[in-house]
């Protein structure tokens, strides 16, 4: 009779942490906690106990939200020889000691102090497999009712599936830390022109980019940035300087003449640095595209066209033409040094397939593009293009107490309009905790404008000596 009888308490017991019980509220001013009828009896449970936890659906797991106790340990944790114990431990006679007092939290740190020894014991036996504990079918409606207020609240409540672990040699042990595959889905969202607040960036490597696809995706976004006037990732609008400009002078003409034409984006779809401003500049350099691609390509040279760089190394080649760098700059209103670890690639493009790629952009967007519209008058030249996206998750040894700087986009297209000379399309989107967001379009037009300037400066220069 003995073994019959606990075995109904032990049913009875796995149905309570299944979840399968009703509830029913006491309205009774003096007594004002809840009784949770389970089949041995009541657990009384306190309003301020109750309410401070909050059940989640099928899968969910108990979430602290109220207060600050720390989630329990989910019951399907229990091994099956400890249920049966924790069964044995609630007798009618303990179920009917119970006071108002006794809360659904006491409760369970006495069951976590329990299981955490037993866990240590049988730790040894554990691996994954397809064996449950419990088996919760479906979601549980909990009603809560005050007892101050004629009103009532219904939570939707069910226990996290964990799953029992057999008895199997340690030797068995498999290592989760492997390396996995970049999915799809994630270089989709990294090569995009805004990328998406879902992607965690600091745990960016570069090792995205080691696929050539993932490569092709990266460059179609700089070039359906550089050449579209508007897409439906950005809007773009004249400076005030180029606005007057071209009142007078055709775009060409402009170039011609020296000048540097300035273009203003806005994010219009949030991501990382959607709320920053994305400037893009076109201008006319004293040499040919591939001199310029190699240029911007050699970390010896970095300082010729960034007055604020302490050096820039080459950590890593993913393949050829690309590579991760890290670079050093001092800006002038930084207290100290900042970092930035960024991949960049070069490519040449023949007209053709630069022309193929910008369109499937544009007739995406646009369906009244025409292939007239798509014209190039540098077609017959050879054009270039570098594309760059930061790679934080690269950043490692003293570096990483460093503040830092990050090129969430720069992008480079270079086009040949004669004989060591280039039309530069260069898209800057940069984020530095230093600037403030206010200062952020002034600073990133004056930046790009001497960027210009400086490889201007230190070509005529060698053409003059």
């Amino acid at each position: 009779m003995k073994s019959l009888f606990w075995i109904w308490v032990f049913k009875s017991f796995q149905r309570c942490l299944a979840g399968r019980f009703n509830a029913n509220g006491n309205n009774n001013e003096q007594n004002p906690f809840y009784c949770y009828r389970v089949r041995l009896g009541q657990f009384p449970l306190t309003e301020g106990a109750f309410s401070s936890w909050r059940f989640w659906g099928r899968n969910g797991v108990i979430q602290r939200h109220q207060q600050q106790r720390l989630s329990p340990t989910p019951l399907r944790d229990l091994p099956s020889t400890f249920a049966a114990k924790a069964a044995a431990s609630i007798t009618p006679a303990s179920i009917a000691a119970t006071t108002p007092h006794d809360t659904y939290s006491q409760w369970f740190d006495h069951y976590n102090k329990e299981y955490d020894d037993f866990d240590e014991e049988y730790a040894e036996y554990y691996d994954d497999d397809d064996d449950n504990i419990f088996h919760i079918e479906d979601g549980i409606v909990m009603t809560r009712r005050n007892p101050t207020k004629e009103q009532s609240t219904t939570e939707s409540t069910s226990l996290k599936v964990r799953k029992r672990k057999s008895q199997k040699p340690a030797t068995t042990t498999i290592d989760i830390q492997k390396e996995q595959t970049t999915s799809t889905s994630h270089i989709l969202a990294l090569t995009q022109p805004i990328v998406p607040i879902s992607i965690n960036m600091d745990h960016q490597t570069g090792q995205e980019f080691a696929s050539p696809d993932a490569m092709d995706l990266l460059a179609d976004s700089g070039l359906q940035m550089a050449r579209l006037d508007q897409s439906d990732w950005i809007e773009w609008k004249m400076h005030d300087s180029t606005k007057k400009l071209l009142k007078d002078h055709t775009e060409r003409e402009a170039l011609e003449l020296g000048e540097v034409l300035v273009y203003v984006g806005t994010a219009k779809q949030d991501g990382h640095g959607s709320h920053l401003p994305i400037i893009k500049t076109k201008a006319m350099l004293p040499l040919s595209a591939h001199d310029m691609a190699e240029l911007l390509m050699d970390s010896s040279k970095v300082k010729i066209y960034n007055k604020m760089s302490l050096g820039r190394k080459d950590v890593q080649t993913l393949a050829e033409g690309t590579k991760i760098v890290t670079n050093l700059t001092k800006p002038p209103i930084a207290k100290s040094s900042m970092v930035s670890c960024t991949m960049m690639h070069s490519r040449k493009l023949s007209p053709l397939s630069s022309l193929l790629e910008t369109k499937k952009r544009r007739v995406r967007s646009d369906p009244d593009v025409t292939e007239a519209e798509e014209s190039s008058p540098h077609k017959n030249n050879n054009t270039y293009l570098v594309v760059s996206r930061a790679v934080p998750g690269m950043i490692d040894g003293d570096l990483k107490d460093l503040p830092r700087n990050d090129i969430l986009l720069g992008v480079n297209l270079l086009e040949d309009v004669g004989e060591n000379r280039c039309i530069m399309t260069a898209i800057t989107h940069v984020y530095s905790p230093i600037l403030p967001t206010l200062l952020a379009k002034t600073m990133g037009v004056s930046s790009a404008i001497n960027f210009v300037k400086d490889i201007r400066d230190a070509f005529n220069q060698e053409e003059g000596s």
